[in-house]
């Protein structure tokens, strides 16, 4: 479920309500956040039951997999996921299981830190094809103090995780995953 939590913070928003919504903070959360890429309303409302989306992780010293959830149940408010996880052939490694999880939770996902966020449009060309993309770049300190250059790209139509996610460490790449597939989209 780690990589459901990487990828839902891209399960954004739907576009035209999403882009002017304003930062929203919990009791908890008081550093003030970077407008999120899609509500919770675009994303029910933009993947539909049967959604099946594709990931492939590459992370550094680790075997690269790919990562498949299907949406399923989905209702205004909740939708349940199915995550699995296989290996470069294609073999099964890891049946997450499912979950129901609530819209507005998958929405928090893409909640960055103002301050060491920036948001700019941009065009990606990858297996989805060529995109209009926000391009969010969150420069954060890692666990160990050393500055994580956090890069999510988020396909303006097509509300849901980032197509690309990628994670740099002093200039170096340490984490990518990429959307293969997304149907329908």
């Amino acid at each position: 479920m780690l990589l459901i939590l990487l990828s839902l913070a891209c399960v954004h928003h739907a576009v035209p309500a999403a882009t002017g919504a304003a930062p929203i903070a919990s009791e908890a959360q008081v550093e003030p956040l970077a407008p999120r890429p899609f509500g919770a309303a675009a994303l029910a409302a933009g993947i539909p039951n049967g959604t099946v989306i594709r990931l492939r992780i590459e992370s550094a010293g680790d075997p690269t997999v790919e990562q498949r959830w299907e949406f399923s149940d989905g209702t205004a408010d909740s939708v349940v996921i199915d995550s699995r996880v296989y290996d470069d052939k294609g073999v099964l490694l890891k049946d997450e299981g499912t979950s129901k999880n609530l819209w507005a939770d998958l929405e928090k996902h893409a909640s960055f830190p103002a301050a060491a966020t920036s948001r700019t449009d941009e065009v990606y060309d990858g297996p989805l094809g060529h995109l209009a993309v926000w391009l969010y770049t969150v420069t954060v300190a890692g666990d160990d103090g050393i500055m994580l250059v956090k890069r999510y790209q988020f396909a303006k139509t097509i509300p849901g995780p980032p197509v690309l996610f990628t994670i740099e460490r002093q200039g170096e790449e340490i984490f990518r995953m990429t959307m293969l597939e997304r149907s329908p989209r």
